[in-house]
């Protein structure tokens, strides 16, 4: 029999390339999205909110999710010279 399925764990529905990041770096961590959100100080409807593209998050929030998954936000400059 299979193991349910988290219902945090639901689709990323947002367009927004950073959640959308954000979003596989989670899954990839093989860690439960609640520790890590709890961790941030994000409360996992607020996460599935931004994936869901009913809100944003503040960088702030961004920052905390970052830093419990051991990453850090930075601004890369983009490939083409069309900036």
């Amino acid at each position: 029999m299979a193991a349910p399925k988290n219902p945090y764990r639901a689709p990323v529905l947002t367009s927004n390339p950073v959640i959308q990041e954000l979003d596989r770096i989670v899954r990839a961590s093989n860690r439960e999205q609640r520790e890590i959100m709890g961790k941030a100080g994000v409360t996992n409807p607020a996460y599935a909110s931004w994936k869901r593209g009913d809100f944003e998050p503040t960088l702030s929030s961004l920052q905390a999710i970052a830093g419990a998954l051991g990453y850090q936000v930075a601004l890369i400059p983009k490939e083409s010279a069309d900036a």
